[in-house]
């Protein structure tokens, strides 16, 4: 399998970044699923994938990504998988996902002002307002933060998910964050190397998670991201919108926020059902 990622030409091969997807997103599973062949080798094959599937906790990104990379390797040795698998896949939700504990805004708040260093702050602060992927705060047109400007940053299309506008949610945070500072300096920002031909994205990623536990933020980077997320939907804003803000489709929006959105519709529908009861009651 690892022969067949790298069958192209050479200088793909001595990429980090294809090298570091082959470490992080199908060695791992490739490794599980041979471990589990030889605990069960009298098994069939297609009961072997399931079994390691079913290995990753529900409600998991491992889960999601050893389904997406089993399937590619059923592809390479033509197996069919079952006909339920991506809905057994489905893990990135946090509608199963035990609904993670999001920061409230006030924690948010708190956290900000417990980091010593002014670079990473503005970080913390891009990441709350925008719900920036970690390594997205690095590749992000930041001009519009000045004192005149719309405050609507350009996510860059060297991210992985290509160029996308995102406007601040909630939008009193750029001031609260200092953000507009990052308009007239963006070089505010840490110092550190965003050449993709040396690093990867998500290397650079890699970097605001250990910062944050440096600082022994009781969060994660990405719990700000989804706050972000939860936010927009009691601001009413359109799930098209909000996912095309995030980078991402609106079937992953609403699948990964169902709980929420689910929430928000029913509460208007309730508030409009009890408004048209008022109104007979008033005729």
């Amino acid at each position: 399998m690892r022969n067949f990622f790298f069958k192209e030409n050479k200088s793909d091969f001595r990429t980090s970044t294809r090298k570091t997807t082959w470490r992080s997103s199908y060695k791992p599973y490739m490794k599980r699923i041979l471990n589990i062949y030889n605990d069960y080798e009298n098994e069939a094959l297609e009961k072997i994938f399931q079994k390691t599937l079913e290995s990753y906790k529900e409600g998991t990104r491992s889960r999601k990504q050893c389904a997406t990379s089993l399937n590619v390797l059923a592809k390479f040795l033509d197996i069919k998988l079952p006909e339920d698998w991506k809905l057994n896949s489905r893990g990135y939700g946090l509608n199963k996902a035990g609904f993670r504990d999001l920061p409230k805004d006030e924690l948010i708040e708190e956290l900000w002002e417990t980091i010593p260093n002014k670079s990473w702050k503005f970080v913390f602060g891009l990441m709350a307002t925008y719900g920036l992927r970690n390594h997205e705060v690095f590749f992000c047109d930041l001009s519009s933060l000045t004192n005149f400007g719309d405050k609507i940053i350009r996510v860059l299309p060297t991210t992985k998910t290509g160029e996308h506008q995102v406007w601040p949610f909630h939008p009193e945070w750029v001031e609260k964050f200092e953000l507009s500072k990052l308009g007239e300096n963006p070089e505010l920002l840490p110092n550190i190397n965003r050449d993709l031909k040396i690093t990867t994205l998500q290397n650079i990623g890699k970097k605001i998670t250990d910062q944050f536990k440096r600082y022994s933020l009781e969060i994660k980077p990405y719990d700000l991201r989804h706050a972000w997320a939860v936010r927009t939907i009691f601001y009413d804003l359109p799930d098209t919108v909000a996912a095309r803000m995030m980078g991402h489709s609106v079937s992953l929006h609403t699948q990964t926020y169902h709980h929420w959105i689910t929430k928000r519709d029913q509460q208007q529908a309730v508030n409009n059902a009890l408004l048209k009861v008022k109104r007979i009651k008033n005729i």
